[in-house]
């Protein structure tokens, strides 16, 4: 008889996408797997533990509570799953390059599948972490689905569909975050004339996934709103997304007012597509640039760092 592989939980990491974190996190609180101890007291994982990782970061991912699944056998775990097309990706992903996953998506995107679409991020988070997922995937993706809205080779309708099936996908991933309530806090959103969200979207779902407590408040905010947020909830930092365009004088002026408004101790991230338009304003204010999530994730550690 073939003994069962042991995978040590950093190769556990990279099977199933989840971080060693999240599922030391998910055994301690829910019990959803319960691995073995080497002689030197190391945790090591069976197959049947990876794969029902992999089945339960594919339901979180589609709006389950993990509460509520991890205790599930993993064959209760495929009957709720329901979507076999999926399921042959489980024991064995195989690699895909990112360009090749953004352009299949992109194709769907213009089908308006927006179902499909969930799927194949879903199989791309099995490849990814959730950090290179948004580096390599859904940033390139947002970006590409953008341009083709503004050269008029996509409506506005499948912009729409993409933005709303990416947050989707991210809330259901983010429901299985554990943050602690001394955890420091993150106010999120788009300054002022900045429509498109899921910038800061993403922005909060990184920072939840290192541990910070996020504060959404969307897309369009001029500095006042921002800065008294950020005094009311005790904030550690404020995360702004700016997209489109890159020469907005109002937004430049709200940028240098937000420099007055915001006290020295709140640490103010730019990110976004357009970011470096303003770079100039952003130095004058000591903001820090962000130019991609690897890069947010450096400056939160930094910032937590400094206590």
């Amino acid at each position: 008889m073939k003994d069962s592989i042991q995978y040590p939980i950093n190769v556990v990491s990279k099977l199933t996408g989840l971080s060693s974190h999240l599922i030391r996190a998910w055994e301690k609180r829910y019990n959803a797997v319960e691995p073995s101890r080497t002689g030197t007291n190391r945790r090591v994982y069976s197959d049947e533990a990876v794969e029902k990782l992999k089945l339960l970061k594919l339901l979180t991912s589609k709006g389950y509570s993990i509460g509520n699944i991890a205790s599930l056998s993993g064959s209760r775990l495929k009957e709720m799953l329901g979507q076999p097309e999926l399921m042959a990706h489980l024991p064995d992903v195989q690699p895909r390059h990112e360009g090749d996953i953004v352009v299949r998506c992109v194709k769907i995107i213009e089908e308006y599948d927006s179902q499909r679409l969930e799927a194949e991020l879903i199989k791309a988070s099995l490849q990814f972490t959730p950090i290179e997922l948004f580096d390599k995937v859904i940033t390139p993706l947002m970006h590409k689905t953008g341009d083709l809205w503004r050269v008029g080779k996509l409506r506005p309708a499948h912009e729409h569909l993409a933005l709303e099936t990416v947050k989707r996908f991210l809330r259901g991933i983010q429901s299985g975050f554990s943050i602690h309530a001394s955890a420091p806090v993150m106010v999120i959103c788009s300054p002022v004339n900045q429509l498109h969200d899921l910038g800061a979207y993403m922005s909060s779902f990184a920072a939840a996934s290192e541990g910070w407590k996020t504060i959404y408040l969307g897309s369009n905010l001029p500095a006042e709103d921002i800065a008294a947020a950020s005094l009311r909830v005790n904030a550690k930092a404020i995360a702004l997304s700016i997209v489109y365009p890159d020469d907005d004088p109002i937004l430049s002026s709200d940028i240098q007012k937000m420099g007055i408004l915001v006290p020295k101790n709140i640490r103010l991230i730019f990110g976004g597509q357009s970011v470096y338009g303003y770079k100039k304003e952003i130095d004058g204010i000591n903001g820090i640039i962000a130019g991609n999530m690897t890069a947010l994730r450096n400056v939160m550690h930094s910032i937590r760092k400094k206590k």
